[in-house]
This record gives C-alpha cells, structure tokens and sequence, in this order.
C-alpha cells in the first residue's frame, strides 16, 4: 500500500513538473505560433492525468490510514480481549464469594467490637495500681494506636478499635 502511494505521488510529481513546463511553453512569448500550439495541446491531458492522481492519491491515503487503524486494532486485540476475560473471571469470583465473605466479615467485626466492649469494661474496672490495659483492636492489627481525622468519626469509630 505504502509503495503504492509513493509511486503514485511520484507520479503526480513528474505530470505536476511536465503541465508546469507545458503552460509555460504555451505561455512564452517567444514561442513560435506552432510550438504554443503543441505546448497548449499537452497542457489538457496532463491537467486530467493530474487530477486523477490527486485523486488517487488522496483514496490511497485514506485507505492507508484505515489500513493502518485496523492494524493497530487487531495488533491491540489480544491484550483487551485478555483483559475483558480477566475482568470476567474476577466479577464472576467476587459475585460467587462476596456473600460469603461479607458475611464471615461481619461476624468478625460484630465479633470484635464484643471483644472491643468488654476491653474498655476491664481496663476501666482494673484495680487501683493495675499496670496493663487490654490493648485496642487497631493497636493489635496496625502496631500502633488508633488516629482519626475528624471529631466527627472519633465519636462513631472510637467504640470500634480503642
């Protein structure tokens, strides 16, 4: 395709350089009556032989260019195609296991926050000189004390990981 188009442009090239030559020729005014003549009858075939190879160049870029997109399509298929089955089997694997999960997720966290309630009730009711706490739930998975951002969620979630 792409020789094609360069023959075809080096083509329009030449008959491009040969009307030129020709129009000046029948354009010159020391040319003799005959050789206008001659020079004014090449004009008109090299006109339309220049015209349909600027048509025909610009068909040959346009397909040139779709050629070129469904190349790069088909060369960018097996990477989407792979993706989309990916994405496939990890909708289908969160679908089949969320309700379990979530489940098993909120029996933990109900779990927890019974273990977070009964901590603060025996550090609070430790007696006078007691020098352990039962550490929070966030100290224990996080290694460190619980921070948060806003008063607002201290109130809320305070109850869930000190």
């Amino acid at each position: 395709m792409r020789s094609c188009l360069a023959h075809v442009q080096a083509d329009l090239a030449r008959m491009t350089r040969e009307r030129t030559k020709a129009g000046a020729a029948a354009m010159d005014p020391l040319a003799t009556e005959d050789e206008a003549t001659e020079a004014k009858r090449q004009v008109e075939p090299l006109r339309s032989d220049d015209e349909r190879l600027n048509t025909s160049t610009s068909r040959l870029e346009a397909r040139l260019k779709e050629v070129l997109v469904e190349e790069e399509h088909e060369a960018f298929r097996p990477e989407f195609e792979a993706t989309e089955r990916e994405m496939a089997a990890a909708v289908q694997a969160f679908r089949e296991n969320y309700p379990r999960l979530a489940g098993e997720i909120a029996s933990m966290l109900s779990r927890l926050q019974a273990a977070t309630l009964e901590a603060k009730r025996v550090n609070i009711t430790a007696p006078a000189g007691w020098r352990r706490t039962v550490k929070g739930a966030e100290t224990q998975l996080r290694g460190r004390a619980a921070s948060y951002g806003s008063t607002r969620r201290q109130g809320t979630m305070a109850a869930w990981w000190t």
